[in-house]
């Protein structure tokens, strides 16, 4: 049963029902009312007349040949994911950065990587849980200086 099925029978259920009550009429109104398809960012128009598609991820605006696009077989046009391939680059880089940093730590932890001088190796253990709990992921203009 798809959402427009379900929210036509329950529309159908409380026109019949007298003794449902309102709270519960207009909660069930707004968790199963279809939701709007507009895109919050539609492409624009550039002074060079280039359709320019939103980032997501960079807050920028990128050519269409800079940015990602659904693979639909059913439309003539093919929808924006909301990502820029430099946006998508950057998500990959700071997830490889993570995952590399807790690899690390975790090594340490478990002795895989021999650091001899206690006090050196929980104040390396110490930079590194810094490192991964107080740096934004999510900025891209940071991501960009990190190697």
């Amino acid at each position: 049963m798809t959402k427009t099925e379900l929210w036509n029978k329950v529309q159908d259920l409380l026109n019949n029902e007298s003794k449902v009550s309102k709270k519960l009429e207009k909660g069930l109104e707004d968790l199963l009312k279809p939701k709007s398809k507009v895109s919050v960012n539609p492409p624009r128009t550039n002074e060079n007349g280039e359709l320019e598609f939103y980032c997501r991820y960079t807050l920028d605006w990128y050519p269409k040949d800079e940015t990602i696009f659904q693979n639909d077989t059913k439309r003539e046009e093919n929808k924006s994911k909301g990502y820029s391939k430099t946006g998508i680059s950057l998500w990959t880089k700071a997830q490889r950065i993570l995952k590399d940093k807790k690899d690390e730590l975790f090594d340490i932890m478990m002795g895989t990587i021999k650091i001899e001088d206690e006090e050196i190796k929980l104040q390396k253990m110490e930079e590194l849980k810094l490192f991964i709990s107080t740096t934004n992921f999510n900025d891209p203009e940071y991501l960009a200086t990190l190697r």
